[in-house]
C-alpha cells in the first residue's frame, strides 16, 4: 500500500527536482497511515495499545525510508546535473560525450535523456547497437508512453521510434517493426510535431508497406496481408497527404537521405504472397504514391499532342531498356542479356538506361551493355543537391524524355524504387512492364500498357490477365521466352565464377553418403508456411531422407528467439521434421553449388515462388527438380520450362500437397525410376540453349506495339 512510492514519482522526470515531491510523499504517507489507524479503530471499536503500537512503527518506518530515499535522490540528482554539465561541453555524439551519457543511465537507468541520445547514436552503427536502441526506446514506450507526446522529449522520441520501426522493418523483423511504427503512429495524431490529425503520412505510409516475410504460420501470412491491406485503405481514405518533406528532413536523418524509400517500401515481397490479389494490391501502392508525391505523375510534353512521324516506316524503332541490375551475375541480367543482344539493330536503336541506385555498382556494369558498339548507354543517378524530396526523380524521367524513345521497357520495375518511380511517368509512347520480377506494377495501364510474359508459364490467358493492371503479351506456348547459354562448362567448370567443381564430394558439405538427399536452397523467405508440411512429410515417408535446405540469413535481434533462422526451424519442428535429419547450409560460391545439386537424390522446387535460374541449372546437372505450380508466373518457371523441353509427362509435377510428396519420394527411393528421368532430361537439356526464337517472338511483340508502324507488320499484329 506504499503508493507514493519514490520510484515511480521519479520516473521518467530525471532532471527536475523532486525535494519537494519526496516532502509531499513523506506528508502523505503519515496521513493515510494515521487516517488508516482511525479508521480501524472506528470500525472494529478497538483502542488496543497493541494495535495502535504497530501502526505508529509501521508509519515511522515508512516515513523514514523517505526521508532517506529523498537524501539519496539529491545525491543522485547532483552527480547526473554534474554529468550533464560535463556532456554539454563536448562535441555531440563525441566517444566522450557518449561514455557520459552511457554512465548516465547506469546511475539513472530510466532516465529519458540518456535513452534518447544513446538510441539515437546507436541506431546509425551496426545491428548490434540497433537492437540496443530498440531496446532503450521499447522499455521507455511501454513503461512511460506519454513520453511521445510530452515536451521536451515528444519530437525526438517520436521520429526516434519511427526510425527504429523502419530500420526493424528494413531486417524484417515484422512485429518489433510493427510495434514501434503503431506506437509512433498513433501518438503522432495528438501532437504538432505529428503534422495531422489523421497521423504522420511518413508513418502511415510505413505501416501501409510493412511486409512480414517471415510469417510463423499460414494464418499468420494471411493475417499480415489483412493488415497491410487495411493499412493502404487507411492511407488511401485519407485527406490530407502534405508529407512536410522538409521538415521531416529535419526530424529524420533517413528521411533526409530518401524519403520515398524511407516511406514506403516496394512491392517486391507481394510475389511471395500468392494467396493475395496481387494486382489489386500493386494497385494500391501505386495509388498511395501518386497522393503522397504528386509530382511524379508526369507526362513528358512531347506526348501531349497526337505521336505522329511521317517518316516512321523508314526509321528505327527507338527502344530504351531501363533496369537497376545490369550488373554481372545478376538474375536479370542473366534472363534477358541473350535476347537484348540480338534485337535486330535494322529495326531497333536500342539504350541501355542504368539506374544507380547503390553508389559504386556502375563498376559492377555486365559487359553485354556495351556488346553492339551502336547502342547507347546512360547512367543515372541522385545528386547530392536532391536530398529530402521523394520527387527528385522527376529529373531523371525529364531528361530520358528528352531522348524521346518510342518504347520503354521496365526489366525490374517492381523491384528498384528508381523503376517504380519512373514508371508512374508517362515518358514514352509505349511503355512495357516485364518479367525480371513476375508481378504487376499496378500503374494504370495508360501509363504502362503492357506485361511481357510467357505463355507456357501462366495459367490461361483469361485466368491470367485477372494478375495484371497491364495489358498481357504472351511468347506463345511452344517458344522459349529467352536466349539462354549454359551456366556449366565442360570440364565442371561454373560460367558464373570460373571454378571447377568435379572435384567436390557429399563429405565437403558434411552430408551423410548414403542418405537420399532431397536439397533446395532457394532464400527461405521464398518458402510460404505451406511449404513447411510439404518437406517434412517427405522425411516422413522416407526414413532415409535428409533435407538439405538454405540456412535463413543470420541477423542480430535483441531477443535471441527472434532471428530468422530460429524462425524457420520453430516452423519446421511445428510441420513436424525430424530436426536431426534438416541440414543447413549458407549461402555457396557458384561452382559449390553446382556440385551440391549433382550430389542431390532429388531437388525440390521451392513453393509458392519457385525457381527458374534455380531449374535451368538443376537440368544442366541431369537431375529433376519435384514443383507444385502455383497460381502466379513467379511459381510456375519450373513446370514451363518441364513443357518446352518435351518432359511435361515425366512424374515430377504435382497438382497436390500430398502429391509433391508422393512424386518426391518415388524419385528418391527408386533408382530405376530416377534413373530413367535424369537421363531424359540429360538427353532433352540441350534443346533449352541457343534459341533464336525467342528472339524473333520479342522482336515481334515489341515492334507490334510500337508507335513505328510499317505495313509489313499487319500480319504480325493481326497473329498476336
Amino acid at each position: 500500500e506504499y503508493a507514493c512510492n519514490l520510484h515511480q514519482l521519479t520516473l521518467y522526470h530525471p532532471s527536475s527536482s523532486t525535494t519537494s515531491q519526496h516532502r509531499e510523499c513523506s506528508n502523505k504517507i503519515n496521513l493515510y497511515c494515521v487516517h488508516k489507524s482511525m479508521k480501524l479503530s472506528i470500525i472494529t471499536q478497538l483502542s488496543s495499545s497493541l494495535l495502535f503500537l504497530f501502526l505508529f512503527i509501521a508509519c515511522h518506518y515508512f516515513t523514514s525510508v523517505a526521508a532517506a530515499t529523498t537524501q539519496q535522490n539529491e545525491e543522485l540528482e547532483t552527480k547526473l546535473k554534474e554529468l550533464f554539465k560535463q556532456a554539454q561541453k563536448l562535441p555531440a555524439y563525441s566517444p566522450e560525450q557518449i561514455e557520459i551519457f552511457q554512465k548516465v543511465l547506469s546511475l539513472d537507468s530510466q532516465n529519458i535523456d540518456a535513452r534518447l541520445i544513446l538510441s539515437s547514436y546507436w541506431i546509425t552503427k551496426g545491428n548490434k547497437e540497433k537492437n540496443e536502441a530498440g531496446k532503450l526506446i521499447k522499455e521507455m514506450l511501454v513503461n512511460a508512453p506519454q513520453v511521445l507526446t510530452m515536451r521536451p522529449y515528444g519530437p525526438m522520441a517520436l521520429y526516434l521510434t519511427a526510425v527504429i520501426g523502419r530500420d526493424f522493418s528494413e531486417r524484417k523483423l515484422f512485429d518489433d517493426a510493427r510495434f514501434f511504427l503503431e506506437k509512433a503512429f498513433e501518438a503522432s495524431k495528438s501532437v504538432p510535431w505529428g503534422y495531422s490529425s489523421e497521423g504522420n503520412l511518413c508513418i502511415h505510409l510505413m505501416l501501409a508497406s510493412l511486409w512480414n516475410y517471415w510469417p510463423t504460420s499460414v494464418d499468420h501470412a494471411d493475417q499480415s496481408l489483412n493488415e497491410l491491406n487495411k493499412w493502404a485503405t487507411s492511407v488511401l481514405n485519407r485527406t490530407d497527404f502534405d508529407l512536410h518533406e522538409e521538415e521531416m528532413s529535419q526530424s529524420m536523418m533517413v528521411f533526409r537521405d530518401e524519403p520515398f524509400r524511407t516511406c514506403l517500401q516496394g512491392i517486391f515481397p507481394l510475389s511471395l504472397f500468392y494467396r493475395a490479389d496481387t494486382a489489386a494490391m500493386a494497385s494500391r501502392h501505386y495509388q498511395m504514391a501518386a497522393k503522397a508525391w504528386p509530382t511524379l505523375s508526369w507526362t513528358s510534353p512531347y506526348l501531349l499532342d497526337d505521336y505522329q512521324d511521317a517518316s516512321s516506316c523508314h526509321r528505327k524503332t527507338k527502344l530504351a531498356v531501363l533496369s537497376a541490375v545490369f550488373t554481372h551475375g545478376h538474375p536479370v541480367t542473366e534472363d534477358f542479356q541473350g535476347v537484348l543482344q540480338r534485337l535486330d539493330r535494322n529495326k531497333f536503336h536500342v539504350t541501355y538506361i542504368f539506374l544507380e541506385e547503390q553508389m559504386g555498382s556502375r563498376r559492377m556494369l555486365d559487359p553485354f551493355v556495351k556488346a553492339n558498339p551502336q547502342d547507347a548507354l546512360e547512367i543515372y543517378s541522385q545528386r547530392s543537391d536532391e536530398l529530402g524530396r521523394g520527387d527528385w526523380i522527376k529529373r531523371i524521367g525529364m531528361e530520358i524524355a528528352h531522348l524521346q524513345f518510342d518504347v520503354i521497357l521496365h526489366l525490374d520495375l517492381t523491384m528498384s524504387s528508381i523503376s517504380r518511380r519512373l514508371g508512374m511517368m508517362k515518358l514514352a509512347p509505349v511503355q512495357i512492364n516485364t518479367h525480371g520480377h513476375p508481378i504487376s506494377s499496378g500503374h494504370p495501364n495508360h501509363i504502362i500498357q503492357y506485361f511481357i510474359s510467357w505463355a507456357e508459364a501462366e495459367l490461361p490467358y483469361d485466368e491470367a490477365q485477372q494478375h495484371y493492371t497491364e495489358e498481357l503479351k504472351l511468347i506463345p506456348m511452344g517458344k522459349i521466352h529467352q536466349y539462354y547459354k549454359p551456366r556449366r562448362l565442360p570440364g565442371d567448370i561454373s560460367r558464373v565464377d570460373g571454378q571447377p567443381f568435379d572435384h567436390i564430394t557429399r563429405d565437403d558439405f558434411e552430408l551423410p553418403s548414403n542418405s537420399n538427399i532431397y536439397l533446395n536452397m532457394q532464400k527461405p523467405f521464398k518458402l510460404h508456411p505451406e511449404f513447411d508440411p510439404l518437406v517434412c512429410g517427405i522425411l516422413k515417408k522416407d526414413p532415409n531422407g535428409v533435407l538439405v535446405l538454405h540456412r535463413a540469413d543470420t541477423v542480430f535481434t535483441y531477443a535471441a528467439d527472434e532471428t530468422h533462422h530460429v524462425v524457420f526451424v520453430r516452423r519446421l519442428e511445428k510441420a513436424g521434421c525430424d530436426m536431426s535429419r534438416v541440414h543447413f547450409l549458407p549461402a555457396q560460391p557458384h561452382h559449390r553449388l553446382m556440385a551440391l545439386i549433382g550430389l542431390s537424390t532429388v531437388v525440390l522446387d521451392s513453393y509458392p515462388a519457385g525457381g527458374c535460374t534455380t531449374t535451368r541449372e538443376v537440368f544442366e546437372m541431369g537431375k529433376a527438380v519435384v514443383t507444385l505450380p502455383a497460381r502466379l508466373l513467379g511459381g510456375r518457371w519450373t513446370l514451363g520450362l518441364y513443357s518446352i523441353l518435351g518432359m511435361r509427362d515425366l512424374p515430377v509435377i504435382a497438382t497436390t500437397a500430398q502429391d509433391y510428396i508422393d512424386l518426391a519420394v518415388q524419385l528418391g527411393t527408386n533408382s530405376t525410376l530416377r534413373e530413367s528421368v535424369e537421363n531424359t532430361i540429360i538427353e532433352k537439356v540441350q534443346t533449352m540453349f541457343y534459341r533464336d526464337e525467342a528472339v524473333e517472338e520479342w522482336e515481334k511483340i515489341l515492334l507490334n506495339v510500337s508507335p513505328v508502324k510499317c505495313s509489313d507488320t499487319t500480319d504480325e499484329k493481326d497473329e498476336l
